[in-house]
């Protein structure tokens, strides 16, 4: 997955675990999360916006994609 700022800059590229779970620490703001084809299936879910707000202990995000195959 391919992480974009506000301006649309590159900040992260993170690759999920064998379950499908990632993590990466990102500072407040607004972010598009755009994940990227995977070998053997057909289809890309669509990017979405996260927002990660500020605070002593913020919450984890969780994020489901849905590629549309039944």
């Amino acid at each position: 997955m391919i992480v974009r700022n506000e301006a649309g800059e590159d900040v992260a590229r993170v690759r999920s675990m064998e379950d499908g779970t990632f993590a990466i620490e990102l500072a407040p703001g607004r972010y598009q999360f755009e994940p990227q084809p995977v070998d053997g299936m057909m289809g890309t879910a669509a990017p979405i916006e996260v927002i990660v707000a500020a605070g002593p202990d913020p919450e984890p995000i969780t994020v489901s994609y849905d590629t549309g195959i039944r």
